[in-house]
């Protein structure tokens, strides 16, 4: 990871690695260890609290925590299961067990990221128009969140 570091540095590339459950980073302990042994100049988090939630973290909480540490943000609903975020309403804000204020408070007072990215799995299969009844959805309930 520290050479490629040195390569993003040298090339102007911010590389965001993503907490992810049952991975070597997967929670708030683990990300800290390993921002500890890189160039936070050229390394960062990408925040997912979906993963951190099924990780047995307190989402928010954990985005507050490392916060200086965070380069970019996915934002989405989940339910507490190691398998994966849940169904696709479930993943729509408000569909699952995030407090889902909270986590938008906490993005919302991040030093770096000035967007999140609304990340919604399963949904590659439906017809356009129910992917386009999801978006509208999710927009609806994050404009309410953000503002």
């Amino acid at each position: 990871m520290q050479r490629l570091a040195e390569v993003a540095a040298a090339t102007g590339v911010l590389v965001s690695v993503k907490p992810h459950v049952n991975q070597a980073v997967y929670d708030t302990r683990s990300a800290r260890r390993f921002m500890g042994e890189v160039d936070p100049r050229c390394v960062g988090l990408n925040v997912d609290a979906s993963h951190l939630l099924r990780a047995g973290e307190e989402p928010a909480a954990a985005i507050r925590a490392l916060a200086p540490q965070v380069a970019t943000a996915r934002i989405r609903d989940a339910v507490r299961d190691l398998d994966g975020p849940g169904t696709v309403e479930q993943q729509l804000p408000g569909g699952g067990h995030l407090d889902m204020p909270a986590l938008a408070a906490a993005l919302a007072s991040l030093p770096r990221p000035r967007y999140a990215v609304l990340e919604i799995v399963g949904a590659k299969e439906l017809p356009l128009d129910a992917v386009q009844r999801l978006v509208e959805t999710a927009h609806a309930r994050l404009s309410e969140l953000f503002r």
